[in-house]
């Protein structure tokens, strides 16, 4: 194949493959629009010690990653997570969920900021690594905690562990 043909069949794949991710995306991710003047509050906490769980612990409360937000009117917020970190044996993703809490109602779950599921890093690629997730949510005025959660699935049989240090949780208040 020539060099001419070669190129014209690479960009037909590429633009292929873009059309194709950007139907599954527009199917499966429902986009959070705002927008705002100003942030007005920002909560942040940070550590440098490292913190280790494994996939016979389920899901565990980060100590320390937790913030309180109370809205007076439904308000843009924004929340970002990053850390050094590294997930090892076993076969699955490491989680980092970040669950909204609604205190009005006895502390109910009301949000689930980036789902156990959805890997904020994997096992076997590697030695440790940073990594950043940031999400947002439009809520409704109210009285709400920010928890940030660690977890490491497993879907083979040999154990599973993810450790995190350097980490950092900020929350941010959109002034509308």
């Amino acid at each position: 194949m020539g060099h001419k043909k070669l190129m014209l069949s690479l960009c037909a794949h590429v633009i292929a493959a873009l059309t194709v991710g950007h139907t599954v995306l527009s199917q499966v991710v429902d986009p959070v629009r705002g927008a705002g003047n100003r942030i007005n509050r920002i909560k942040t906490a940070a550590s440098e010690a490292r913190f280790t769980v494994t996939d016979t612990d389920g899901e565990v409360d980060l100590p320390g990653a937790r913030h309180r937000l109370v809205l007076s009117e439904p308000t843009l917020v924004l929340a970002r997570f990053s850390a050094s970190g590294q997930c090892f044996g076993g076969g699955g993703p490491c989680g980092v969920p970040i669950k909204v809490l609604n205190n009005n109602t006895g502390g109910t779950e009301v949000a689930e900021l980036l789902p156990t599921s959805s890997p904020f890093d994997s096992s076997g690629v590697g030695g440790e690594e940073s990594h950043t997730i940031e999400r947002s949510l439009t809520l409704p005025a109210g009285d709400y905690d920010f928890q940030v959660r660690l977890r490491a699935l497993n879907f083979a049989s040999d154990p599973m562990t993810f450790q995190i240090a350097g980490w950092h949780f900020t929350v941010e208040r959109v002034v509308p």
